[in-house]
């Protein structure tokens, strides 16, 4: 599997009085490092750079020292840049990701009209000529934030299945002006989608208090497996772990092929060992054709779960309904979420897996966020 992820960008004057662009790359997966000139009509050095820090609007790097300043104040209204990447083979790679770091405001001044349409749109091309708009369009504008505030958002893209399996591709992020509060990018990754991770059995595994399941881990990557927590685990690390929890307990494999990696969760229901069974009276005689009592106490199941659910699967028989009303009412809407969404903060799982979420931070400024998300019916006779 080959994958290649750039770390760090950086602007210099050229010797043509444009602009060379250094991507640097993982050296593992590179044969050798190139070097490429921004490639639309930049006439001014002070377009586009690589810098610490900016006033308008205040912004330091996401990581490292420098980021990607485009200077799209002092430029005409429309005019664009493309900023390329080197030239990536994707040969035996069936799909590429991008994720990169867009900084998003809400300015108090640049924040209707036009300006909303300031921003940098991904775009890729197989002969550095010819280029195709991969995804939606990443405005600098962002209504969710309050105003005055700005700040770094993480932004990820599976790119279309004609950049798979090619000789030659290029990435390129192509900024579009509106006169606004300029652009910035920081921290690009270039790199092969994670192949998914199966567990087996799936999507849970229930056994009773005392006893074991065997949980195993398989995907075409390749990957070299570790599970989390260890408590109950025969071992930690490996494609196949003996499982004997005491309590209900999800785990997580994490696949790691090189660059590569992703995760799988799977829960483990214990269901806890009846109560001993007992008869009264124990030994008893009676004549020929008399009735006897006997009576049963015992077999109770205390303490075991009524309805699991960790929300890696289709979370069949959970309904939600959203009455939400101003701003943008549908962003309020629950939805799924992996570990590690990133909005305005960094959203963690308790098991390190997907979750749901209802962002009313997303539905804007101004609306009023209703909704509602329903477990499925519990049978709770017998309990």
């Amino acid at each position: 599997v080959k994958s290649y992820v750039i770390t760090d960008v950086k602007l210099e004057k050229h010797d043509t009085g444009g602009i060379r662009v250094t991507f640097e790359l993982d050296p593992a997966m590179l044969k050798q490092t190139k070097c490429y000139v921004i490639n639309h009509h930049i006439t001014r050095e002070k377009l586009c750079a690589s810098i610490d820090s900016n006033a308008n609007p205040t912004t330091t790097p996401q990581e490292g020292s420098d980021y990607v300043y485009w200077d799209s104040f002092n430029v005409s209204a429309g005019e664009e840049t493309r900023l390329v990447s080197p030239a990536i083979i994707s040969t035996g790679i069936s799909s590429v990701d991008v994720t990169f770091q867009w900084r998003n405001e809400n300015s108090t001044s640049y924040n209707t009209g036009a300006y909303l349409n300031e921003g940098v749109q991904l775009q890729y091309s197989l002969n550095g000529t010819t280029w195709v708009n991969a995804g939606a369009f990443y405005p600098r504008y962002d209504s969710s934030l309050d105003s005055g505030v700005a700040q770094w958002n993480k932004k990820s893209l599976t790119l279309p299945v004609a950049v798979a399996n090619q000789a030659t591709v290029y990435i390129g992020f192509k900024f579009h002006s509106e006169l606004g509060n300029n652009c910035a990018l920081d921290a690009v990754a270039i790199k092969v989608t994670p192949m998914p991770i199966v567990i087996s059995p799936s999507p849970s595994a229930t056994i009773c208090s005392g006893t074991s399941t065997t949980l195993t881990a398989s995907s075409a990557a390749g990957y070299t497996y570790s599970w989390s927590p260890s408590t109950g685990l025969n071992t930690s690390v490996g494609a196949i772990v003996l499982a004997s929890p005491t309590l209900t307990t999800t785990y997580t494999v994490t696949g790691t092929a090189g660059v590569m990696s992703n995760t799988q969760s799977i829960t483990v229901i214990v269901i806890n060992t009846p109560t001993a069974i007992s008869l009264t009276p124990i030994n008893v005689s009676i004549c020929p054709d008399a009735i006897q009592s006997i009576v049963a106490t015992g077999g109770v199941i205390i303490g075991n779960p009524l309805l699991i659910e960790n929300f890696n699967g289709t979370a069949t028989g959970w309904t939600q309904s959203n009455s939400s009303t101003g701003g943008l009412p549908a962003n309020a809407a629950w939805s799924f979420a992996s570990d590690g969404y990133i909005y305005s903060e960094t959203f963690h799982s308790n098991d390190s897996s997907r979750f749901m979420i209802s962002n009313s931070d997303s539905q804007g400024s101004g609306g009023t966020t209703l909704t509602y998300f329903n477990a499925p019916v519990v049978n709770t006779l017998g309990y």
